[in-house]
């Protein structure tokens, strides 16, 4: 209903629906002293009784004010999450509706409404989050080879009597309905996105999502801490030109030359080690490989190598 004296209409199409869907007549309507809701040769002949309540009461139509503020909690909160304009309240209405049908009632002996009234519990397997990003797929008969096959939207609510979504399209900002939909339900363009500025389509992937990490330009030089270790035979003092380069805040001045650093326990901690036995198992290539050349090392020369560098370690 887009304007007030559609009520009219809309309480006789109400009518007919109940009595032949659920066979259920209309007795009494209870409604303020609002001109669209005189109809008294309608309620005449469907003998239905027309109740007023006193004019700016209220609480004399507790039910339907309490259903009306109940709505109306639950629409905003799905508008605040999402962070819709207000140009979308009655899509948040019709959806605080859709899920509040469909949500236990203590009153109803923790029933849903819906099940009340059909008999059997709803699905909720279709449910999205309100406002949330989707992409939706384009129509074959409208696209290239070289189109997108979907566009950006948002979801807008559960249209009566279509198996679909109701979604808004981003790019040319009309409201459509489509059945083949990916959402994206942690993301709300409204809440990320200025309203008075929406992206295209072609950059909300670029909004969207965080850009990865690029690579420096340049590899940076290895810093003086992660040279090479120190070699203790080459004692030659650097120039004093580059001095502060290898040692920075040190005194450069001409100083006496230093004795070369005692080496003789350089490999005390090697004399303790436990000596590794060798095996003398002669190794024969595998039966195999006799069609192949191959090479391999010899282990004279490893063993021989091996012997030197330990030599070389005792003093």
């Amino acid at each position: 209903m887009k304007i007030k004296p559609e009520a009219s209409s809309l309480i006789q199409t109400f009518f007919q629906m109940i009595l032949n869907q659920f066979k259920v007549f209309i007795k009494v309507i209870r409604s303020d002293n609002g001109p669209e809701f005189a109809l008294s040769s309608f309620y005449a002949s469907n003998g239905i009784l027309h109740q007023l309540s006193c004019v700016e009461t209220p609480q004399q139509s507790a039910v339907v004010e309490r259903k009306h503020q109940h709505l109306l909690n639950v629409a905003r909160a799905l508008r605040f999450h999402a962070n819709l304009p207000l140009k979308f309240w009655g899509d948040c209405v019709l959806t605080a509706t859709y899920l509040i049908n469909r949500l236990p009632s203590p009153l109803l002996g923790n029933l849903t409404p819906y099940q009340k009234l059909l008999g059997h519990s709803p699905s909720y397997q279709h449910l999205k989050s309100f406002g949330c990003l989707c992409y939706a797929s384009t129509l074959t008969r409208n696209r290239s080879k070289f189109d997108p096959r979907a566009k950006a939207c948002i979801f807008l609510g559960y249209p009566f009597g279509t198996k679909g979504y109701k979604l808004y399209d981003l790019s040319n900002k009309s409201v459509f309905l489509s059945r083949d939909v990916i959402f994206k339900e942690s993301v709300f363009p409204f809440k990320h996105w200025l309203p008075k500025s929406i992206p295209s389509s072609s950059s909300i992937s670029h909004n969207m999502f965080p850009s990865q990490p690029s690579l420096p330009e340049s590899i940076p030089s290895v810093s003086a801490e992660f040279s090479l270790p120190f070699n203790p035979i080459d004692t030659a003092v650097p120039p004093d030109e580059f001095a502060d380069l290898v040692h920075p805040g040190l005194d450069t001045s001409p100083s006496v030359p230093t004795a070369p650093p005692d080496l003789s326990n350089l490999a005390a901690p090697f004399l303790d080690l436990p000596i590794v036995r060798r095996s003398t198992k002669s190794h024969k290539p595998p039966s195999y490989l006799h069609d192949y050349h191959y090479n391999l090392a010899s282990t004279t020369i490893l063993n021989h190598h091996c012997n030197l560098v330990s030599a070389s370690l005792i003093p």
